[in-house]
């Protein structure tokens, strides 16, 4: 059994990652793609309503509808 820590994201790195076209979006894709091997991913609920609202607003609302069926 691998001891893996306890990890909370604030929900920009989860924007960038999704919007692409941030300064830090690859490393934020880079960040969260350590989460399985390495953490335990914690987030507070509001994450999911901050990430799929900013997405809604300033990319589209398929892309939040994407990241919302990608977290259920």
């Amino acid at each position: 059994m691998i001891d893996r820590k306890t990890l909370t994201l604030d929900s920009n790195i989860f924007i960038a990652a999704l919007k692409r076209d941030e300064t830090y979006s690859n490393k934020c894709v880079d960040l969260i793609s350590m989460i399985s091997d390495s953490f335990i991913l914690a987030e507070p609920s509001i994450v999911y309503q901050e990430v799929c609202g900013t997405l809604a607003r300033k990319v589209d609302l398929s892309t939040a509808k994407a990241a919302k069926i990608a977290w259920i």
